[in-house]
Parts: structure tokens; sequence; C-alpha cells
């Protein structure tokens, strides 16, 4: 919920959209524009970033488990791999106070 409620900020990323199937709704950062969705509803939400990069957050169905799964772009394998790690630390850095 804290995802679906608020907008955040990553120290090295930029967002540019936020999808939230729950509510159907896809966000612009640049704009602001809000526009509606045809994805069937599912509580997954999206983080498109400037750079072609993506990250999605959803609850587990069975566990109480948050998942999360990344995509990063980059010119080389170990550029990737510095990038995938910058980009899971900054996302563990929102969702780990929020646990305790």
């Amino acid at each position: 919920n804290y995802f679906r409620n608020n907008d955040i900020k990553l120290p090295d990323f930029t967002i540019v959209s936020k999808l939230d199937v729950e509510k159907g709704e896809l966000k612009d950062f640049n704009t602001g524009k809000v526009t509606k969705s045809d994805l069937p509803k599912s509580n997954v939400i999206k983080y498109e970033l400037e750079d072609g990069c993506w990250f999605v957050l959803r609850p587990s169905g069975t566990e109480p488990k948050l998942k999360v799964y990344y995509q990063v772009k980059a010119r080389t394998n170990g550029m990737a791999l510095a990038k995938m790690e910058l980009l899971q630390k900054e996302v563990k850095d929102i969702v780990l106070p929020l646990t305790k």
C-alpha cells in the first residue's frame, strides 16, 4: 500500500512512470498525467526508469513477502551488474524501513 499511495524517488535513477495494475492507472511523472490501463487487475506496481530499466513490486500470494523483479540495460555485463546492485540497494532502502 505504501507504493500505491506514495510517490517515491531513487537517488541515482529517474522514475518516468508508475503503472498500478490494481488501480488500472499509469502515471507519467514527466507530465503528471494519469491514464487508464486495460490490464486485468492484479496487486502489481511497475516503475519504468529513464534509461529503459524497470522494477516491479508484488506481494506473494502465499507468504508474507514482497517480491521485486528488476530489468536493467547497460553496454556491458559488468555495467549491468553494477547498475542492478545499485537499483536493488535503492529499492531496499525504501522497502526495509517499512517492515519495522
